[in-house]
């Protein structure tokens, strides 16, 4: 037979759980401010995958191709997770300590609002980078009878004499998740 006392009952389990979304809430701003930023970032990142998967699944049946999408966007979340970021939904939770007593309107009021506008500052730093990069533009003048390894050669081609400001940002989207999640 399992041992049942594996996982905490219910009412230690909401406690553990009010106990993080309340120290969540009394982060400083600034690093809710960081944190926010990098989960903009991620959730974008994993948009980007799902975009970029979507794209190239015309002869995929529908659902298949969303499945593939909801696979690779849960990327994003999985970044959001490792690096501890603050994404807003989940800030949601607060509403729990909050009905409970356990933790004051204003001060849920600043996280939400802090983590909020952090994430779409976020998502908007993510937007301007990926459009510097000519991602929007991947893909556009390779017919698909060429192969994967030609389109791959002339893309690298393009790349080798495309501006320094494209392929500096090419180059932060490949990067830069390793140093910022650390």
């Amino acid at each position: 037979m399992a041992d049942e006392t594996a996982l905490p009952a219910s009412p230690e389990l909401t406690d553990a759980v009010f106990a993080a979304l309340e120290d969540k809430a009394k982060l400083p701003a600034g690093s809710m401010i960081v944190l926010g930023i990098l989960a903009g970032v991620y959730i974008g990142l994993g948009g980007l995958f799902a975009t970029v998967a979507l794209a190239g699944a015309n002869d995929l049946p529908f659902g298949v191709a969303q499945v593939l999408a909801g696979l690779v966007f849960t990327v994003g979340l999985a970044l959001v997770l490792i690096a501890g970021a603050e994404l807003f939904t989940g800030n949601t939770l607060m509403a729990g300590p909050l009905a409970a007593g356990r933790l004051k309107a204003s001060s849920a009021s600043r996280a939400l609002g802090i983590v909020y506008i952090s994430d779409f500052v976020g998502s908007l730093l993510l937007a301007g980078v990926v459009l510097l990069a000519g991602v929007h533009e991947a893909g556009l003048d390779v017919p698909r009878s060429i192969s994967a390894r030609r389109s791959l050669t002339n893309r690298s081609a393009r790349r080798s004499r495309a501006a320094s400001l494209p392929t500096f940002s090419s180059v932060l989207l490949c990067g830069w998740p390793t140093p910022a999640g650390r």
